[in-house]
């Protein structure tokens, strides 16, 4: 065969082998044909919302994971399988071992599978665990959350109630419907009003236990009993508050915001302070007297004629009226609703208690002048706002 063609014939076999591995996809196609899709992910799917397609590949796996069981639970869940939810559920509990963060998402789900099968009690146990075995504020709140729903469950309204009080965090994706259930069997009075009583006394309404003053009608104040205020915890009995010399302000710098604007919202807000104080800071009752929400209403706290657990030892608490403003004013301005009421509740204790604008100071001022050392309560705004009332008094 002559050389030439031998060439030819040798380039063009060259050729045909390239053009065969370029159809076969070589090292270099790496799979970025136009044809090449991605393998069905469970958990893509089911954020979302194909709890379907989701079901359908784990159910296919012949083994699966602790994470793969607990998307099975979700994933039966909702689609009403609440035999094949329970069942991963509690196997992926087995599966955890000691690994606390997926202990914690399986009991939640074996809870919510309890709860779909009207098993309170069993419900109850698996979120208890659940907050148990909590990572972090936010895992624990949940889980308490979860707790309140199953007592409401199993007809325990009283320590729905209870729970409800300890939780901090408004984000908590339940919440909203715990409280609309806890809103169909507690109705507080939406304006009780703390009044003096007159010469012939006054009969039917909410008196405002305080020291003696001069006996001028204070502002709408929403009474203890329309919170659902716990009780004083007797082992801890405050001491009375004798003669009010002093007033302090502070923000309660919520660690998630503000609650909703509703009453029943943010009277569970100053249960849940209360409840902290109580528990957390082995305080007799609530530390503040007053509390003022976003909405302007004013929350009686802690009883005007017993001392106050606010600013910062006993010598710093000492005849002094603690009024917190729910919102973190470090990073936001206090309302206009929030501004005129704490404008009035101020102007009615400077002149019911013959008091100087100059005992009224933020926290900060109070800290330092007691224990040498400030803090950023009550927030760069609150205290503009304050230093303007001071003026203007």
């Amino acid at each position: 065969m002559p050389l030439l063609l031998r060439r030819c014939l040798w380039c063009a076999a060259i050729v045909q082998f390239v053009v065969l591995l370029g159809c076969a996809g070589g090292p270099e196609n790496n799979g970025n044909n136009s044809g090449a899709v991605d393998a069905p992910d469970p958990a893509r799917m089911l954020r979302s919302g194909d709890a379907a397609g989701a079901r359908h590949l784990l159910l296919k796996l012949s083994q699966r994971t602790c994470e793969q069981e607990l998307m099975l639970s979700e994933a039966s869940l909702k689609l009403h399988d609440t035999d094949e939810a329970l069942r991963a559920a509690l196997q992926a509990r087995g599966m955890a071992n000691d690994n606390v963060v997926l202990a914690h998402r399986a009991d939640l789900a074996a809870g919510e599978a309890f709860l779909a099968i009207n098993k309170a009690e069993e419900a109850l146990a698996a979120f208890t665990a659940a907050r148990k075995n909590a990572a972090n504020m936010q895992d624990r709140d949940r889980a308490t959350v979860c707790c309140a729903r199953a007592e409401l469950a199993r007809g325990g309204v009283e320590a729905a109630r209870r729970l409800r009080n300890e939780i901090l965090r408004s984000d908590i994706r339940e919440l909203a419907d715990l409280d609309r259930r806890l809103a169909q069997v507690e109705k507080p009075s939406v304006s009780p009003v703390i009044v003096v009583p007159g010469p012939q006394g006054a009969a039917n309404t909410q008196l405002l236990r305080r020291p003696p003053g001069k006996g001028l009608p204070p502002p709408s104040v929403h009474a203890r009993s329309t919170w659902n205020a716990r009780p004083i915890k007797l082992r801890n009995e405050p001491v009375p508050m004798g003669k009010v010399t002093c007033v302090t302000v502070h923000h309660t710098a919520d660690p998630n915001g503000l609650p909703a604007a509703s009453f029943i919202a943010n009277a569970a807000r100053v249960r849940a302070y209360q409840s902290a104080h109580q528990d957390t800071e082995k305080w007799a009752d609530i530390g503040y007297h007053f509390i003022i929400d976003r909405q302007g209403r004013i929350f009686e706290g802690r009883e005007l004629c017993w001392q106050g657990a606010h600013a910062g030892n006993e010598q710093a608490n000492l005849h002094n009226v603690g009024i917190a403003l729910m919102g973190d004013f470090e990073r936001m301005k206090p309302s206009e609703a929030q501004s005129k009421t704490l404008g009035s509740l101020l102007g009615w204790l400077v002149k019911e208690y013959s008091l100087s604008w100059s005992v009224v100071k933020g926290h900060n001022d109070v800290k330092r002048a007691y224990m040498a050392k400030g803090t950023s309560c009550p927030g760069k705004h609150l205290a503009t706002l304050l230093a303007q009332l001071k003026q203007k008094g």
